[in-house]
């Protein structure tokens, strides 16, 4: 009787210590996220809003958190100040669907990028659109 129960105990120990699988579903869960890229025309092309070029846009959606990066050139020679930037996100009927904040704060020297990365929990990885309005 007292060898059963220690070879019990023993048997409880060893799951406990080991763990019942359960770490390997949840990074099996995790292979399975779809990251999805918006390659829309309208969405990653370049523009220009006064003196400040908008470049290399990306917006990628990985199934919890949209991510919109773009790079932020002061196209004059002179140095600019920009408190921040709109990135007003629209559908593929052109109706908006989320403004977001670009954030920068400080001065951009001539002819100098900054790379901006602004995210949000929305997924926004089916917009049609993507337009800038300078803060100052």
């Amino acid at each position: 009787m007292k060898k059963v129960l220690l070879i019990g105990m023993m048997g409880l120990l060893a799951l406990t210590t080991v763990g019942c699988g359960c770490d390997k579903k949840k990074k099996e869960e995790e292979k399975d996220v779809k990251v999805v890229e918006n390659t829309e025309k309208d969405v990653i092309k370049d523009q220009e809003v006064e003196v400040f070029k908008m470049t290399n846009t990306s917006l990628v959606y990985d199934g919890s958190l949209s991510t919109l990066v773009t790079d932020v050139t002061n196209t004059s020679t002179e140095t600019q100040y920009m408190k921040s930037f709109d990135i007003i996100v629209k559908d593929k009927d052109g109706q908006e669907m989320l403004t977001m904040l670009g954030y920068i704060g400080e001065e951009i020297p001539g002819k100098e990028t900054r790379t901006i990365t602004s995210n949000t929990d929305m997924d926004i990885s089916k917009a049609g659109s993507v337009e800038y309005k300078i803060n100052r």
